[in-house]
């Protein structure tokens, strides 16, 4: 829900509201599933992506190799 809000924000030029919906869906995340589940890699993706378009890709940078370690290796 609060991913979707986050991206409607992003839509709606809202940068700074965009990463504080994005940030919370994380934070919520971790705690319900650890931090190195496989289902925080589309909040990270947005949170990175946004973060990227903000011109922060050095705060994105750490969010990308998380998400490279997060996905599933090919069969």
């Amino acid at each position: 829900a609060d991913t979707a809000r986050g991206w409607i924000a992003e839509r709606l030029d809202r940068p700074a509201e965009a990463e504080r919906l994005y940030r919370h869906v994380l934070e919520q995340q971790r705690r319900t599933l650890g931090e190195r589940h496989p289902d925080l890699v589309p909040t990270l993706l947005a949170l990175a992506r946004l973060l990227e378009d903000s011109d922060r890709a050095a705060e994105a940078a750490p969010l990308r190799r998380l998400v490279e370690e997060l996905r599933p290796s090919p069969p």
